[in-house]
């Protein structure tokens, strides 16, 4: 919830294709003044994070894999559609 305090919990969890948690992180950051910056910076320490989680090459597995889809979509997921990185937080 984006309200007085001047943090935030950020939640990470990554996972195999099985659905199991392989790495997690819960971190408090500050605040930047809107929520879209939030956002931006909670998906640049993801990214980062798995990285680091899976040896980093993660990403450019990813990046490698989607590049030969005709269309890829990545998208947020809400606290309530993920409870793991929501606890975390």
């Amino acid at each position: 919830m984006y309200c007085e305090s001047n943090e935030v919990g950020v939640g990470v969890d990554v996972r195999n294709s099985l659905g199991e948690v392989k790495a997690a992180l819960a971190e408090k950051i500050m605040k930047p003044p809107i929520v879209e910056a939030l956002e931006l910076l909670v998906a640049r320490r993801t990214a980062l994070f798995s990285e680091k989680a899976l040896g980093g090459h993660l990403i450019q597995d990813i990046l490698c894999i989607v590049n030969s889809f005709v269309s890829t979509s990545f998208s947020h997921v809400g606290r309530k559609g993920n409870i793991v990185a929501h606890a975390l937080a």
